[in-house]
């Protein structure tokens, strides 16, 4: 009796855990079910995701065995000199970061991620001489996923701070390789894309010296293509030079020719490229390239967007200011009117260039009759006027219009999704420019540091149409006692 109640224990314990097993299996059954129809996790999803907080740097600033140490969410910098040069180093890192990421935004948004790029920069300031087997000295390599960067600063080689433009250069390199963007366009758009990034906020000057110290002999020479090419030795790849300088005008080109008319193609084109090279690595799941192979191996529409604007490269070459008002300053104005003409060049250039039907004025039209002369008009027609700069804004960043932009009175680039930038520029705020009536046509005019009274308008240019010219007229302020 006592054995068969034993029994009857044990059977009731299966059929409990039996029970257990099949609520588990129906759970997990449901379980995959709900995961199913969930979107998976895509290159595209920037949703925010919390970072590792064992990746970010526990200690900002501290001395190690190879020198000072500066550490940030992205960049480790290090120099075996002083620490004010690692501190400098970060600071500029971080600027040419910020500045490649505002330019980024136009054709990815990957960058935003919270845990982009922890910890995949390493800037190292050497001052000892390179060794042998270092030899030909390099700025730039790339070691699996992180970019380390190089700045020799031995004796017979520049300054720290002379290297700036090469710094900001290979930032640039860094950010496409931490973005594997380096990987889906050409090398010679990543090339110009972080040549124009470098000079930006850099005068003519500074970037000629810096580009003489690149072509120096014995320069160190711009690495990091390690995973696009084969091996030509054991210890050498075997690289498909292209010209740097064509790179950077050619990039420039696409950025800024005819008033950035060509740069929302380039950046249409850099998406689709990258939509592309995702498309054939995820869905159709095919590897064109191994790790050591050449990669891109065929022309894409980085490459096809260039050819198709050979003829206005070859124009914009001839003329690099096409689209920019023609400013003629005299050699005896001062530097606050100088730097105020450029600027409201700049207005006259986007009202122009977004001006529509104008609303016209009523005015009184006077008829004279003469027996010898006939009918005579003695009233002129009165201009019609413009719109007004919040108008005018209200129109520039109007939701159905296509990305556009433009170059500001230094040059650089503004585009459409910077409406900041743009109000800036037109002085919606503070109202600091206002249309006048002259005589025979409406002026734009502002006050300069309360001085000066300065009217400026556009007028056609016969020997070179694509530049109107920009006229002012600057009238000293009576000051009160």
């Amino acid at each position: 009796m006592n054995g068969f109640i034993l029994i009857s224990k044990r059977l009731a314990t299966w059929a409990t855990a039996g029970m257990v097993v099949a609520g588990s299996l129906a759970s997990i059954t449901a379980n995959v079910s709900v995961a199913e129809d969930r979107v998976q996790r895509s290159t595209a999803d920037v949703r925010e995701r919390p970072a590792d907080e064992l990746d970010r740097p526990r200690n900002k600033e501290r001395w190690t065995h190879r020198g000072y140490e500066i550490r940030t969410n992205q960049f480790v910098v290090i120099a075996n000199t002083r620490v004010e040069d690692a501190r400098w180093a970060a600071k500029q890192m971080e600027v040419a970061w910020t500045d490649f990421g505002k330019l980024a935004d136009a054709w990815t948004k990957s960058h935003h991620q919270a845990d982009f790029g922890i910890g995949a920069v390493q800037v190292y300031i050497d001052s000892n001489p390179p060794k042998d087997r270092d030899l030909p000295s390099t700025t730039l390599n790339v070691i699996g996923i992180q970019t380390q960067i190089n700045i020799h600063v031995a004796p017979g080689q520049p300054s720290l701070e002379d290297q700036l433009y090469r710094l900001r250069k290979a930032a640039g390199q860094a950010f496409l390789h931490t973005a594997e963007l380096d990987r889906q366009l050409p090398p010679w758009a990543c090339d110009g894309l972080a040549t124009y990034v470098a000079a930006e906020g850099m005068s003519p000057e500074e970037i000629k010296a810096a580009d003489q110290q690149d072509k120096a002999p014995g320069a160190p020479r711009l690495g990091g293509r390690q995973w696009r090419y084969n091996r030509a030795e054991q210890d050498r790849l075997k690289e498909h030079a292209f010209d740097q300088d064509a790179a950077a005008e050619e990039v420039k080109f696409l950025l800024t020719g005819d008033d950035a008319a060509y740069a929302p193609a380039f950046f249409a084109s850099m998406k689709e490229s990258i939509e592309e090279v995702n498309f054939r690595r995820t869905q159709a799941s095919l590897v064109t390239a191994r790790r050591g192979e050449e990669q891109p191996a065929e022309l894409g529409r980085v490459d096809q967007l260039a050819i198709k604007l050979a003829k206005p490269f070859e124009q914009w070459q001839k003329t690099p200011l096409r689209g920019q008002p023609l400013v003629e300053v005299e050699p005896n104005t001062p530097e606050p009117l100088q730097r105020a003409e450029r600027e409201m060049a700049v207005v006259l250039k986007l009202a122009r260039r977004f001006a529509v039907a104008e609303r016209g004025t009523v005015h009184t039209r006077i008829t004279s009759f003469d027996k010898e002369k006939g009918m005579t008009v003695l009233s002129r027609k009165v201009e019609n006027k413009p719109a007004t700069l919040p108008e005018i804004y209200e129109r520039m960043v109007a939701p159905e219009r296509p990305l556009w932009g433009t170059l500001n009175a230094e040059g650089r680039l503004v585009l459409s999704t910077d409406p900041a930038s743009l109000k800036e520029m037109l002085g919606v705020e503070n109202q600091r420019y206002r249309w006048e009536v002259g005589k025979d046509r409406s002026v734009l005019s502002t006050t300069v540091d309360g001085q000066w009274k300065l009217q400026g308008w556009l007028e056609e240019n016969k020997e070179e149409p694509t530049r109107p010219l920009a006229k002012f007229t600057a009238t000293k302020m009576a000051t009160r006692r």
